[in-house]
């Protein structure tokens, strides 16, 4: 398993970790970039884990709305369950949530059972949640003792919700209105948990490692295959779907390949086919961290309390509400479930203290935050359990991305969209091998199908052809490499293909071309001391493009209007920027929740929206969108690692992503207003190479 530097935070579905892995050269080089896709998708190499746990911000991604639900709302789930739904902006949101309707005044026990993880490291080192010692008790006392399941005097401001749990005494305080006529007989309760033998999991040395952060060690264990651990487990110990697991693991981080790395999260599975008992099973994996770890804001049942309310509020991880603004970064929002810890795990939680010891607990939103409801029925009117938020959440001025249309070459490595128009056009290219070749695909439907044709693009003579984007005249601009190993822009028009080199210059890419009646080409080119600039090409005359504030201009991406996005260099300490502007100012674009990361604008629209990549903790890009002054995260498939290439006038965002299982796919992602009446995107589609393209 790679290592690299540790930055710790929470993130929507789970509690994310991650840190910032900076390009190792300042070329910013389109052609580079795409040759060496396939590689940056693993983890940084981490033999230099940094001496200090920092607390970082959420890492984007996971964006549930691209992730295929395991039922649909309440189906399969045994455990006492409602459903209903919300009215907002026109739009009716279902969503499932655990125990009896607030308004039966019913009380719900769940029953429940704690799997304690023995993770035995290839160092020798042991983690155990029932014998490690972690701020003077093991993780499981610290758990069994807590309010998740002990009960504690709670009261959200003046108002007393009982003496309870934690996770019953905010669903009292979520629907205070809706049930606090009815008496005191509502509550969403955790039985006294059942508490198994300890699992003992070793833990091979490309799947797991330990460090040392102020005198406390650390696991890091692969996530992927934990996962497959756990259920595993699940399915060998015969675990019923009509009890909560919760798998409890002490100072243990779980990493993936890809570039995340989690510290807890709930999920839901299927484990009918091997068990043959009926039902969905949903769990929680939680670590325990020293109270101090990470800025205070994760210690001992923090990471457990988190999951519990959101696991309460979306069992099977598919209540989607409309898109929220972030209520503590700026210009950033979110395309989330209805994650009710999220929105302020940002900020430190509150502390109880129960027979002595302290406890940290989150602070979450009730669900008239998410539904904007202007008088919220929570308690006191209030929108969060702490009282940290005045009003219910804030629209963005920004698509919704609803879904993830798929599709993949058989029998290559890769396959990646880097273009789309408004004429049902995309184009791309996929690699195999070293080799890598470009095709156009037309007919392409994302909303209602796949019924697409393909072209090869290649220009003749040339090693390589790499087309990067389309406008709707299908005039296709790109990078070929010729027989002598020069790199040279092309533009292909009406079948026919032309050169675009820059007047001078050692190496040219023509990486975009709008839709004016004399389409503008825009792109990069290296001069003969190795710097590059962006170019600008109009009617057969080229113009050197550069900014005060950058070096190694690239230029991604140009609309009608002539706003045009890209990436640059900075000194003097190098790395990679996005910018949008016009030909004669620009301004830069960092992604807000990662400073200075790597961010990268892809394409531009005519309305001014921007598709760009941002490379996260490890090298895993994901893609974000920018329109309105905010900033949207943007994650297709299984969510990361996403590359985000180019933007149509619809909103429909062309890339790629990596599973892990099938390798990449390309992908455009739909905006839900395309999709009314839809509840799942189209299959993903095979495609099989037409005989002889590319020499296959």
């Amino acid at each position: 398993m790679k290592r690299g530097p540790i930055r710790i935070f929470l993130s929507a579905l789970c509690l994310v970790m991650a840190a910032a892995l900076l390009p190792a050269h300042a070329q910013v080089r389109t052609l580079d970039r795409a040759l060496a896709a396939n590689q940056a998708t693993g983890a940084a190499d981490t033999s230099t884990v940094q001496q200090s746990v920092r607390t970082g911000n959420p890492l984007p991604g996971h964006s549930p709305r691209n992730r295929p639900s395991v039922v649909g709302n309440g189906a399969g789930l045994p455990l006492p369950h409602w459903s209903s739904s919300f009215r907002t902006g026109g739009i009716d949101y279902p969503f499932t949530v655990i125990g009896a309707d607030p308004a039966s005044g019913q009380t719900s026990v769940i029953p429940t059972i704690i799997l304690p993880y023995r993770f035995v490291f290839s160092d020798g080192t042991i983690l155990d949640a029932t014998t490690d010692v972690v701020d003077g008790i093991t993780p499981l006392n610290g758990v069994l003792g807590s309010p998740a399941f002990q009960r504690y005097p709670f009261q959200a401001g003046p108002t007393p919700l009982g003496t309870t749990q934690w996770g019953d005494a905010f669903m009292r305080a979520n629907f205070w209105s809706v049930h606090s006529d009815q008496g005191p007989g509502y509550h969403v309760l955790l039985a006294t948990p059942t508490v198994l033998a300890p699992v003992t999991i070793p833990v091979p040395a490309d799947i797991g490692y330990t460090f040392v952060v102020g005198g406390q060690r650390y696991g890091v264990v692969d996530f992927w295959w934990l996962t497959d651990v756990q259920t595993t487990v699940m399915r060998t110990l015969g675990v019923s779907p009509d009890v909560l697991t919760i798998h409890l693991a002490s100072t243990v981080i779980y990493s993936t390949q890809e570039g995340g790395n989690f510290l807890g999260y709930h999920s839901a599975t299927d484990l009918s086919a091997t068990t043959h008992v009926p039902g969905i099973n949903t769990y929680i994996q939680t670590s325990y961290f020293p109270a101090a770890a990470f800025g205070g804001r994760f210690g001992n049942v923090t990471v457990l309390a988190h999951e519990v309310v959101e696991w309460l509020n979306d069992p099977l991880l598919n209540n989607a509400p409309p898109v929220w603004r972030d209520p503590v970064v700026a210009h950033y929002c979110w395309n989330y479930l209805m994650e009710v810890a999220d929105p302020l795990e940002r900020l430190v939680g509150f502390q109880v203290t129960l027979n002595g010891r302290s406890y940290l607990l989150p602070d979450a939103v009730f669900q008239p935050w998410f539904s904007r409801m202007p008088v919220s029925f929570s308690a006191n009117g209030w929108y969060s359990f702490a009282n940290r938020l005045s009003s219910y959440s804030e629209k963005c001025p920004v698509f919704e991305i609803y879904a993830t249309a798929a599709l993949r070459f058989l029998d290559v490595d890769t396959t990646v969209f880097t273009g789309i128009n408004n004429s049902k056009q995309v184009v791309g290219y996929v690699t195999f091998g070293t080799a890598l070749g470009s095709f156009r695909l037309d007919n392409v439907d994302p909303v209602n199908g796949w019924p697409v044709t393909v072209t090869s693009i290649y220009v003749p003579g040339s090693r390589l052809t790499l087309a990067n984007k389309i406008n709707d005249q299908g005039q296709v601009v790109g990078i070929q490499v010729d027989s002598g190993g020069a790199m040279h822009g092309f533009l292909l028009s009406n079948g026919q293909y032309s050169s675009v080199d820059f007047p001078g210059a050692i190496a040219t890419e023509a990486l975009a071309i709008n839709n004016a009646p004399v389409p503008v080409i825009v792109g990069n080119f290296t001069d003969a001391t190795g710097v590059t600039h962006g170019f600008v090409l109009r009617n057969g005359v080229y113009r050197q493009i550069d900014y005060p504030f950058a070096t190694d201009v690239s230029i991604t991406g140009i609309n009608d209007s002539e706003q045009i996005v890209g990436l640059y260099d900075d000194a003097p300490a190098p790395g990679v920027h996005g910018f949008v502007g016009n030909l004669g100012t620009a301004t830069a674009l960092e992604f807000p929740p990662l400073p200075r990361g790597s961010t990268s604008a892809g394409g531009i629209n005519n309305a001014g929206n921007v598709i760009g990549t941002v490379r996260t903790t490890g090298g895993a890009p994901i893609g974000f969108l920018f329109g309105a002054g905010n900033y949207e995260d943007v994650a297709l498939g299984t969510g990361f690692p996403t590359l985000m290439n180019d933007i149509n006038n619809a909103d429909l965002a062309v890339g790629n992503f990596y599973d892990r299982t099938t390798g990449s796919w390309g992908a455009i992602a739909v905006p839900l207003s395309l999709t009314p009446g839809r509840s799942e995107p189209p299959a993903p589609m095979l495609l099989r190479m037409p005989a002889g393209m590319f020499g296959r």
